[in-house]
């Protein structure tokens, strides 16, 4: 009976040792970002306002994100000096495990880029999902390498939250810390993870309930993107337009 119970305790204490050794590999893997060629904007000196579009993670084909960037363009006009690219990162994010990290990867490398530009006025950046973490990784490294910022403001659509694999809550707490100006169109009853919560740090456009929404072929966790692409207006691609004084941080309205 000794010995079994000695068997007993080496199983629980050798078992719970893998257990913790298998979670912190897993952990340590998801904060890895995958290994892929970031291709530059190449934007040239005179750009006054950019607006990037990130997917989510194995979404580069969704044709929405192209509708979102034709209507962007021909709502800014061509004269207004703005760029648009929905920018296909499908390379870095199809991994889902990783994407976080590589989306992070892949806003410090653009924020650098982004911070040689002398005569930019205002980034806009649009991210669903997994994309989420560019913006505020290229919004962090954009300022601290640019003498003279630009007006950030940052539109996640359904953004996903989860940071490495035990951080379910750090979107949350922290995307759109960074920018000027931050908003949120938000699902709260979709299948995808660590996406349902409003953002402390940015303006919540709750739109679970919309009306427009009857009818939606996919599911709830593309409607913010075709929201957005149907809300889409003159008003909104005005660079610098919006403010926290007007739209509070951490405050929501529900579209109903």
């Amino acid at each position: 009976m000794y010995r079994l119970r000695i068997w007993m305790w080496r199983v629980i204490v050798f078992g719970g040792i893998f257990v913790v050794l298998a979670l912190g590999g897993f952990e340590l893997y998801t904060r890895m970002p995958t290994e892929f060629a970031i291709r530059p904007l190449q934007l040239n000196d005179q750009t006054r306002h950019v607006v990037l579009i990130f997917h989510g993670s194995r979404d580069g084909d969704n044709p929405t994100f192209e509708e979102i960037a034709d209507k962007y363009r021909a709502l800014a006009g061509a004269q207004s000096g703005t760029t648009v690219i929905n920018y296909n990162w499908s390379a870095g994010a199809d991994d889902r495990l990783r994407a976080g990290a590589t989306a992070i990867r892949l806003g410090q490398v653009l924020g650098k880029e982004l911070a040689e530009l002398r005569n930019l006025e205002s980034i806009r950046l649009i991210a669903h999902s997994a994309g989420a973490y560019v913006p505020d990784a290229l919004c962090e490294t954009y300022r601290a390498a640019s003498a003279t910022p630009a007006f950030v403001e940052i539109t996640f659509l359904d953004p996903f939250g989860l940071r490495g694999f035990v951080d379910w809550s750090n979107g949350a707490r922290t995307h759109g810390r960074c920018a000027d100006f931050a908003s949120v169109y938000l699902n709260t009853d979709d299948p995808a993870p660590a996406g349902n919560a409003p953002l402390l740090q940015a303006y919540t456009i709750d739109v679970t309930q919309s009306p427009e929404r009857e009818g939606f072929p996919r599911n709830g966790h593309y409607w913010p993107v075709q929201y957005f692409l149907n809300v889409l207006g003159p008003e909104q691609v005005k660079p610098a337009a919006r403010r926290h004084a007007e739209f509070p941080r951490n405050s929501i309205r529900y579209v109903r």
